[in-house]
């Protein structure tokens, strides 16, 4: 019955390449194996459930659990946590001990409960502060983002700050491409994102990457807040490729390492004059890199002063941070500024 459902397959294997019978034949074994690694997992959540359940002590979780990878069995987790609401519980705090895990413990308490507003509620906190997809975030912890992601926007809970750091690839029929291969669909709840793409694998951002990001956030309704950080973009945008809707939402677009936004109407980079933008600019870290050209260097401090005379306070600033190894810049900033000095 597995066999013609399509859960199991059957398979032809030699049975020994090198011997031979004495007529010469070559013997094959018949094996059976799943047909998906899901299937497996499904099966072997049924175990886990049970003996997690039954395991009498922490130990006992230990022995069973510490043989397992979520990263490698993630359906088994989430399987089991659905199966056995005792057994999720135990699977839930060993996940919240293990590097990298907290999201898909999160996961795992969504597969054990049905109630909707607990699951809002659990959502709506994670979406609350910063959502960070980075680079170096594991392929499991990248999925279990999205997957939280996606319940978000499904269930219309606002995403505040979705930060996309050294992870983005590209954007492809209004999806954006991580570099792992993931895919990040579009979300409607969005109210803000932030790229940072400053990479030796993408240094700059061409008009195509930064019109495809403009495309991705147009079905968000809540959406205000496009960021470039440590990005190389293009002197201008057409304007004809900039959708009309983020126009009539002036939906803000920042490049604070130039300390410019992008004019809608015109598609090219303006230096921030109004005190509403010089603040949205500041309110991220202000980084002053010995690496950066001259002209970042002198747009990082223009900006500052800025800031100094419209008298943006540091309770709406985040730090000023020198990198510049043999220079002393501090004397260029205001008193009320923010100045953290890094070695």
């Amino acid at each position: 019955m597995y066999l013609r459902v399509g859960i199991l397959v059957e398979e032809e294997i030699l049975e020994d390449s090198k011997r031979e019978t004495s007529s010469g034949d070559i013997k094959t074994n018949t094996k059976v194996r799943f047909y998906h690694k899901i299937f497996c997992e499904w099966y072997a959540s049924f175990r886990l459930a049970i003996v997690t359940a039954n395991a009498n002590n922490a130990f006992e979780l230990e022995q069973i659990l510490s043989k397992m990878d979520p990263f490698n069995l993630q359906y088994v987790f989430r399987f089991a946590c659905g199966l056995s609401s005792s057994a999720a519980s135990k699977i839930i705090e060993h996940l919240k001990k293990k590097k990298d895990c907290d999201k898909f413990a999160i996961l795992c308490i969504l597969e054990q409960t049905g109630d909707i507003e607990e699951i809002r509620k659990t959502v709506t906190e994670l979406c609350s502060k910063e959502v960070i997809i980075n680079r170096d975030d594991s392929k499991l912890l990248q999925r279990s983002t999205v997957q939280l992601l996606q319940i978000a926007s499904s269930h219309d809970i606002p995403i505040s700050d979705l930060r996309l750091k050294w992870s983005f690839s590209k954007v492809d029929n209004n999806t954006i491409i991580l570099r792992s291969g993931i895919a990040l669909p579009s979300l409607s709840s969005l109210e803000k994102l932030l790229v940072n793409a400053g990479t030796p694998y993408k240094p700059v951002l061409t008009e195509e990457d930064i019109v495809g990001l403009l495309n991705y956030v147009l079905p968000s309704k809540k959406f205000s807040k496009l960021w470039f950080l440590n990005c190389k973009l293009p002197a201008s945008i057409r304007p004809e490729k900039i959708p009309e809707e983020l126009r009539r939402k002036n939906v803000q677009v920042l490049w604070p390492s130039n300390a410019c936004h992008l004019d809608l109407q015109s598609g090219k980079w303006k230096k921030a004059d109004d005190v509403q933008i010089i603040t949205e600019l500041c309110s991220q870290d202000v980084v002053i890199n010995y690496e950066d050209s001259v002209s970042v260097h002198r747009s990082a401090v223009e900006l500052l002063l800025k800031a100094s005379s419209h008298n943006v306070s540091s309770q709406s600033m985040g730090h000023v941070s020198t990198e510049l190894a043999g220079y002393n810049i501090t004397k260029y900033f205001p008193d009320h500024l923010s100045v953290r000095k890094n070695t």
